[in-house]
């Protein structure tokens, strides 16, 4: 999140060597990806905070160099060791229950998180930026779900919670994580903090 109070959620992906691999949606991190006229930038510090209540601030960001609202962040630290990551897999389908995961709020040194069920409707949905590469639930998502994780029962991440239509029906989108995985390495580009 911003220093001055933005926030969002993330999923930790991959735990070496004293390092730490977070995706989250770049509109969390970066406010002009919306077009917002905004005072932050990349170079200010961005740092995320852990559901044990520790503080650390991010050492590098990956941005999508196309349209997809991703953001890649490594954490540094000698502390890696206390922090699980998640699994991921490209094994769903329509019909599947999965329970989107969201952290909206920091009170009292507790980090709250919030937890809504649905199921899969539809897969390989085009989101707004024209790839066909989301998952249509209908999982209430939260503002604060932006980035964290859609699991799915086995405690899988099949994807990253993106948008949500519709005020009357709740229509959640999250990018697909083989999406993810597949184009990581192609369409990334390293911006240092």
């Amino acid at each position: 999140y911003f220093e001055t109070g933005g926030t969002g959620s993330g999923v930790i992906v991959a735990n070496k060597d004293n390092e730490l691999t977070i995706y989250t949606n770049r509109h969390v991190v970066d406010c002009e990806y919306n077009d917002i006229n905004c005072f932050q930038r990349i170079s200010e510090k961005i740092q995320i905070r852990t559901q044990d209540g520790q503080l650390y601030n991010v050492n590098e960001v990956s941005f999508s160099k196309s349209d997809v609202d991703l953001a890649i962040l490594i954490v540094k630290t000698s502390n890696a060791r206390n922090y699980d990551f998640a699994y991921y897999t490209s094994d769903f389908g329509i019909g599947d229950k999965v329970i989107a995961v969201g952290y909206p709020a920091y009170t009292q040194n507790v980090v709250e998180f919030s937890v809504s069920e649905g199921i899969v409707s539809a897969v390989h949905r085009k989101g707004i930026n024209g790839i066909n590469a989301y998952i249509q639930t209908d999982t209430a998502l939260n503002p604060g779900n932006s980035g964290g994780p859609l699991i799915n029962k086995k405690g899988e991440v099949i994807g990253i919670n993106n948008f949500k239509i519709g005020s009357g029906e709740n229509l959640g989108f999250a990018l697909e994580s083989n999406y993810i995985v597949s184009t990581l390495n192609s369409i990334y580009l390293n911006i240092s903090n």
